[in-house]
């Protein structure tokens, strides 16, 4: 993912900068370094942590920029930033639930756990069968976050109908 995310925002630079400075949280400097860094380090993170080099430090700098991305979006929310153009991706064309980016990062973090609790220093060798474990678990991560992500929008919306239904009956 982080390889697609870092090539996505290369691909896009400009937008992905603008977008990163429209949250207006940080210097336009501090901006331009930040996007020009970090698509480069996401596809050397990603492409390290795919290839299985140094798991423990790989992955160490993958839950750091999740982490990273974790609380920005946390100090947009308090600030009141309630949609924002993620562009994570290279979708600039919408919007996205602040809350919705930070429970997706949260269970990709949380996912990203066992890389640096991996305590082999002699590298092992994946099986086809360890290869496809892994894209089931991946996928059911991906895909349980966007279930959750749904239920919760729907549970919203049932309550926001509730609560005009009750307006229009009182």
């Amino acid at each position: 993912m982080l390889v697609a995310a870092g090539g996505a925002k290369l691909r896009d630079w400009s937008r992905f900068r603008d977008s990163f400075a429209a949250m207006e949280l940080f210097p336009r400097s501090f901006v331009q370094v930040v996007s020009i860094l970090l698509p480069p380090i996401e596809i050397v993170a990603g492409t390290a942590v795919f290839l299985g080099w140094r798991l423990q430090i790989s992955g160490l700098l993958v839950l750091t920029l999740l982490s990273c991305f974790v609380l920005v979006l946390a100090v947009f929310r308090l600030k009141g930033g309630v949609q924002i153009v993620c562009g994570c991706f290279a979708d600039f064309d919408r919007t996205s639930k602040t809350s919705d980016l930070i429970l997706r990062a949260l269970v990709l973090l949380l996912a990203g756990l066992p890389l640096v609790l991996v305590n082999s220093p002699v590298p092992r060798t994946y099986s086809v069968s360890d290869w496809l474990l892994s894209g089931v678990v991946v996928f059911g991560i991906i895909a349980g976050g966007m279930l959750a992500q749904y239920l919760w929008q729907t549970l919203r919306s049932l309550a926001v109908e509730d609560h005009s239904l009750q307006l229009d009956e009182g």
